[in-house]
């Protein structure tokens, strides 16, 4: 079988601009880098049954440590404010709320002239939520540190990159060793670790791969790889019954190797005839356990030039099978446009939706605007039946740097509504929605499998038009 091919753009997008939102070494005052829940904390409280009035809270953790002293406030249904606090030591807030209410985090993050104001909000909560932010995942213990000798070069490889699934290191000299730092959440089921490489071309597209499961030695482990590969074994994904609109297809593979997550192949291609198959691959040697992937259909609605709309499908299988189909007549409805304004010193989003959100489980929107010397960033979680325009909850006074301000430059929105057959509605997706378009946006997915269909309209996250 050939080397899968490389996907098209829109298979990257979600996951670069969300990946851009944070970094580790980010210096932050009121609060740390935006990175989203992890795949630690994944399981899925039990719905809520909420009273007319009861306690909530809010829990930040960054690194998987409490973070005091972060600047809370809480807006009754009405969207006004009801209380200003701050995180305590555990890194939690609470109120006493009505259903209805809102909780938003605000987070200034200072540097290279530039003032970054962040708000994350979480709308339509109800009374006995626990809802958590996390900033960045908890540090993970050294199992050992692996040394890693590649087969030397590959034909018309110029770069290689060599994976242990949570942490990679990529290379251009492959005749030399390569040294990985093996986390203890690297190692699977029977305290090993796997080494997968891959030889790219300059397009970054793979044209070798070779993989190793090592025994942890000790403080130095010694990993030798031995051929590069260039066949695959089988796996294609058959998609049928397109909107008329869809412009082309990208797949993101995901596959884990004893419950690891490794990124594998991308591929892509077009539609002819109202289908589309694509043809990718799994590494030979029955390496992976579980195939998850996130497949990405551009579409033509949305806002012309600046931006475009794209429909989602995240999918796990708890196996790894040969043949992925999906009918794409049930996609989610497109969001047709989408703007970013402000109304008395409160932030409006505004779209246009082609059907009714009303079945699905929730909408994620990332906003953005700059002035002077300012980028704010404003991340909200919703509930499906959210009517457009939404006027956000009031900043009080004493936050009013966080307002826009005299001379906003307000960006085109991003607005993702998903409904997932894993998630119970709006009281399992305000505690879980950040994490499903997190680093890896696959890791929400139960290990049984599951599937996510989303939306996606506005402006693609990271495309700064306006």
């Amino acid at each position: 079988m050939a080397q899968p091919s490389a996907s098209i753009s829109l298979a990257g997008a979600l996951a670069l601009a969300f990946l851009a939102c944070g970094g580790d070494d980010e210096q932050f005052t009121d609060g740390g880098p935006i990175d989203g829940p992890t795949e630690e904390d994944a399981t899925v409280d039990a719905p809520i049954d909420a009273t007319a009035l009861g306690t909530a809270t809010l829990t930040v953790r960054g690194m998987g440590n409490p973070v005091p002293g972060l600047t809370v406030v809480w807006n009754d249904p009405t969207g006004a404010v009801q209380t200003q606090e701050v995180t305590d030591n555990a890194g939690v807030a609470s109120e006493t709320i009505m259903i209805g209410s809102s909780v938003t985090l605000f987070v200034t993050m200072p540097g290279g002239g530039i003032t970054g104001y962040i708000t994350i909000s979480f709308l339509a909560i109800e009374p006995g939520d626990n809802l958590v932010w996390d900033f960045d995942e908890p540090t993970s213990a050294t199992a050992t540190t692996a040394t890693i000798t590649l087969p030397g070069a590959q034909a018309t490889a110029t770069s290689y990159t060599v994976s242990a699934g949570c942490t990679e290191v990529q290379t251009a000299t492959p005749t030399q060793p390569v040294t990985l730092v093996i986390p203890m959440r690297c190692l699977g089921s029977n305290q090993s670790f796997d080494i997968v490489a891959v030889a790219n071309d300059t397009n970054g597209a793979p044209v070798g791969y070779d993989h190793a499961n090592t025994t942890v030695t000790g403080a130095a482990t010694a990993v030798t790889l031995d051929a590069w590969q260039t066949t695959y074994q089988p796996l294609t994904y058959s998609l049928t019954n397109p909107p008329a609109d869809a412009t082309g297809v990208g797949v993101e593979n995901h596959f884990r190797i004893d419950g690891v997550h490794f990124d594998g192949p991308r591929a892509g291609g077009g539609f002819a005839g109202g289908s589309a198959t694509i043809a990718s691959g799994y590494w030979n040697g029955s390496v992976v356990n579980r195939l998850q992937y996130a497949i990405f259909i551009g579409r033509t609605a949305g806002n012309p030039a600046a931006a475009a709309g794209a429909s989602i499908l995240l999918g796990g299988k708890p196996d790894a099978p040969a043949t992925v189909a999906h009918d794409l007549s049930t996609l989610l409805p497109i969001i047709t446009a989408a703007t970013l304004g402000e109304t008395a010193g409160r932030l409006q989003v505004d779209w246009t939706p082609a059907g009714s959100f009303a079945t699905t489980d929730g909408a994620l929107m990332l906003t953005n605007w700059t002035e002077t010397g300012e980028n704010h960033q404003a991340f909200v979680m919703a509930p499906p039946d959210v009517s457009s325009p939404l006027t956000m909850p009031v900043i009080p006074d004493a936050l009013m740097a966080y307002r826009p301000g005299t001379t906003p430059t307000f960006l085109i929105p991003t607005i993702i509504f998903a409904e997932a057959d894993y998630l119970a509605g709006y009281d399992v997706f305000r505690r879980e929605g950040w994490r499903i378009f997190g680093d890896n946006a696959t890791n929400s997915l139960p290990p049984a499998g599951g599937l996510l269909r989303g939306t996606l309209g506005g402006q693609l996250p990271g495309g700064g038009g306006n």
